[in-house]
């Protein structure tokens, strides 16, 4: 669940955000940093039918080269504007494409799956612009979804900057939205 796919190698984003390559580097994609890429035991660390993209906001009306990278490699993809359409159609079919490609599954939630006013934590925001980021409310859905299956192993939360918030109180309410999303 992230706003991009993470698809970025050094050289290819002219600001070289690490947090805009994480995908790329478990896959070890050509110009990926071998350091980084090799950090587990195995390289890649995932393969292209282990990833299902869920909740991105590329458009698909204008040239973009992550959404250009997601269709060479054949990344699965369910993106917002899916979810937008039918949020519980696009999560049972995001779940069912992983419960295929192995035993156990992890989700990666990166706030900026949100659009940006709807919680302003993210580091990297989601344009309030079409194409649109997930609301709150979509998003604990999906979570439900994902998380009652017996698959589900676990959940890594990633992008969220305090220093982004507008009060303290906006942190209470991302605790809150990733509680109720986790809650059966």
């Amino acid at each position: 669940m992230d706003g991009g796919p993470d698809l970025y190698t050094p050289g290819r984003i002219a600001y070289g955000n690490v947090d805009a390559m994480g995908l790329a580097h478990l896959l070890d994609l050509p110009g990926a940093d071998p350091l980084l890429a090799g950090v587990g035991d195995t390289t890649p660390l995932l393969h292209v039918d282990g990833v299902v993209l869920f909740g991105d906001a590329l458009p698909d009306d204008a040239p973009d080269p992550e959404r250009e990278l997601v269709e060479q490699l054949g990344l699965a993809r369910v993106p917002a504007r899916a979810v937008h359409e039918d949020v519980g159609a696009a999560a049972h079919a995001a779940l069912q494409t992983i419960e295929g490609a192995g035993e156990r599954f992890v989700i990666h939630l990166d706030v900026d799956v949100l659009g940006h006013l709807h919680l302003p934590l993210a580091n990297m925001p989601n344009l309030d612009a079409p194409p649109w980021g997930l609301d709150v409310d979509e998003l604990v859905a999906a979570l439900r979804v994902f998380t009652a299956s017996d698959r589900f192993a676990g959940l890594v939360l990633t992008e969220v900057n305090p220093g982004n918030a507008p009060d303290p109180s906006t942190l209470r309410d991302y605790v809150r939205m990733v509680a109720d999303g986790v809650t059966p």
